[in-house]
């Protein structure tokens, strides 16, 4: 029983090469792309308040980064994603992140910044460990590529987490690198 649970529940994320040809776009990755347009809208809230040459600068590096982690999760959705509960939960796992992201969005280049930080940290691991999981089964032809990605992702997540702790200024232009 435990193990027909698995084998339909909670499948390992599909190797490299492996295409699904008859997959399309659920509901729950539209819903995924809408938890995002919520963060960015929080974002380009702020612009509209700050519609300066800072603010436009800070309104960049802060939509690359949301624009960034959502390629990332749709990326790894459409090559190793499958249609069953460990997908779906990771899915959910993202976006309930992704809700407290929002909250401190808006002002993440001042007084929230430290939550911000934070709290794409935590996003950063979830997608981490997303794509490792994907690394510990793919091929030889594969390994070395996703060796050098996890070592992107891990160096971005540290340098994310280290800007939590500096001050405003300066974490916008770690965000920036």
């Amino acid at each position: 029983m435990i193990r027909e649970f698995r084998r339909r529940f909670w499948q390992p994320p599909r190797a490299h090469g492996e295409i699904d040809e008859e997959r399309s776009v659920g509901f729950i990755e539209l819903f995924y792309d809408l938890v995002y347009v919520v963060v960015i809208a929080r974002a380009a809230h702020h612009l509209a308040e700050h519609l300066t040459w800072q603010g436009v600068g800070e309104f960049a590096v802060i939509f690359g980064m949301i624009w960034l982690a959502w390629l990332n999760g749709s990326i790894y959705q459409d090559l190793h994603g499958r249609e069953d509960g460990r997908s779906r939960t990771y899915i959910f796992i993202q976006m309930a992140i992704l809700a407290v992201l929002a909250v401190y969005t808006a002002d993440a280049a001042s007084e929230s910044g430290e939550g911000f930080a934070l709290t794409y940290t935590v996003l950063l691991l979830m997608l981490t460990w997303m794509w490792y999981l994907v690394r510990r089964q793919d091929t030889e032809e594969y390994m070395g590529l996703t060796a050098r990605y996890l070592a992107g992702m891990a160096v971005s997540t540290v340098v994310v987490f280290g800007s939590a702790f500096v001050g405003d200024g300066v974490r916008v232009v770690l965000w920036a690198l």
